[in-house]
């Protein structure tokens, strides 16, 4: 919400947020309420020298008063003695237990606390459901292994179960080619990935895959707070640094990493804050290619990268000549194409060995570049012959909203600029009561008197 507030400002929505956050607030001090009861009783027994100290700082006074009135009626009298060694006594005897009340709380919510941890271990862990493909065969008469060509095959898969993403999914991936899945907005792509990895358990069907070592490299990708090269690498000291340069390279990182004074050393911070938006995206492409995993899964990985780079990228590790072609990786790769200009990925759908088209909740289209450029109307604008027509149409009015949006951002800058506005202070004193403000200059004028 915090991050939100120019968004909640301009759609209107500050009443119903604040009743929203104001019931939330309220219920959760009833519901707290007998816990910070119980925090009062425990914190008024404590202090910051010695914990639990009522029991210490009472029970010499409470006993003497009760020793003197059970003397006072025995008709017997209190001494000096009696009276100076009984604090002692009881302060050998109270300390002790003064402990112990500190520690029985902080033990127990120690063992609750491992309960729950142990409660999270025992739990199963994550069904997969995913079939086996056989690697290769062995030939009755030469007794070599056959490989065979699918590496993922889906058959009648069904996606979702209250609400169907997607439904009669059927598809074959081949050993060490390089599929393309495209698509509008919520079409299902991410899903399917998703699916493939294992993470998602399809309502009906079949997925089978030959290998369970994938990599996975998110449209937002997760990185710990580590450095560059442990981030990529792992923690394994075991490291192939050729083949770390040599990724390192092909993902355009030499020169960010040369800009930067600590180099691969340099920390990325929570959730990459350190690193900008391209440098992420690299860093995690880096991370999932170093791996050298049979099958890897890119999720639209390209998108936040600048055409140069982004080029460069492609061509380095998907290229006819990039390292996973090199290495015979099958590579599954979503672009969400109706996003993309010419310029971006859908330009390299010529590469793919396979193009799937997503929509309505299925595979509307598949096959190769030259097959489906023409049937599929969401990719075939970026067919090489179409794209300088499609450029010279949206010249005039790309021109035209580059201006607009130029314009704005200087009229953005100049208010940004304003910072002396005596305006805000009219804000301020407009809020003030007459009595408030009277006071205020009675004030001002005694002191200058």
């Amino acid at each position: 919400m915090l991050a939100s507030m120019k968004t909640i400002k301009m759609l209107g929505f500050q009443r119903h947020i604040t009743t929203g956050i104001q019931k939330l607030r309220a219920e959760e001090l009833s519901a707290a309420s007998k816990l910070r009861w119980i925090m009062v009783y425990y914190n008024a027994s404590e202090s910051d020298d010695r914990p639990a100290n009522a029991l210490g700082i009472f029970s010499p006074a409470i006993t003497l008063v009760f020793f003197a009135a059970i003397s006072g009626a025995r008709g017997q009298k209190l001494d000096t003695e009696t009276a100076f060694t009984t604090p002692d006594i009881l302060s050998m005897v109270t300390h002790p237990a003064n402990m112990v009340m500190t520690i029985v709380p902080r033990v127990v919510g120690s063992f609750a606390g491992f309960d729950r941890i142990q409660t999270f271990l025992l739990q199963p862990l994550l069904h997969d459901t995913r079939g086996n493909l056989t690697k290769g065969v062995s030939d009755p008469a030469s007794g070599h292994l056959i490989e065979l060509d699918p590496a993922i095959t889906m058959q009648d898969v069904l996606i979702g179960h209250k609400i169907h993403v997607l439904g009669n999914v059927s598809l074959e991936v081949t050993a060490g080619s390089m599929t393309i899945i495209s698509g509008p907005v919520g079409s299902g792509k991410t899903t399917l990935l998703r699916t493939i990895l294992g993470e998602i358990i399809p309502a009906h069907g079949t997925v089978r895959v030959s290998t369970r070592k994938i990599s996975y490299c998110a449209q937002k990708p997760w990185l710990p707070s580590s450095c560059i090269r442990e981030v990529i690498h792992g923690m394994d000291g075991k490291v192939d640094t050729k083949w770390y340069h040599e990724v390192i390279e092909a993902c355009c990182l030499t020169h960010d990493l040369e800009a930067m004074p600590d180099g691969d050393e340099t920390q990325v911070g929570s959730r990459g804050l350190n690193l900008s938006g391209g440098q992420r995206q690299r860093v995690a492409l880096a991370r999932a290619f170093f791996a050298r995993c049979d099958i890897i899964l890119l999720d639209d990985c390209l998108s936040g990268l600048d055409g140069e780079t982004e080029k460069n990228v492609f061509e380095n590790l998907l290229g006819s000549g990039g390292l996973l072609r090199k290495l015979k990786t099958t590579v599954i790769l979503v672009s969400n194409s109706t996003q993309f200009t010419y310029s971006s990925v859908a330009q390299y759908f010529q590469a793919a060995d396979q193009i799937l088209v997503l929509e309505d909740g299925g595979i509307k289209e598949r096959g190769t570049w030259n097959d489906i450029k023409v049937k599929a109307s969401s990719i075939a604008k970026f067919a090489p012959e179409k794209r300088n027509s499609l450029e010279a149409a949206l010249s005039p009015k790309l021109d035209q909203l580059s201006a607009q949006i130029q314009a704005k951002n200087d009229l953005e800058n100049d208010v940004s600029r304003q910072t002396g506005d005596f305006a805000l202070y009219g804000i301020v004193f407009a809020k003030l009561s007459r009595i408030w403000l009277t006071w205020t200059q009675a004030t001002i004028i005694e002191l200058w008197a």
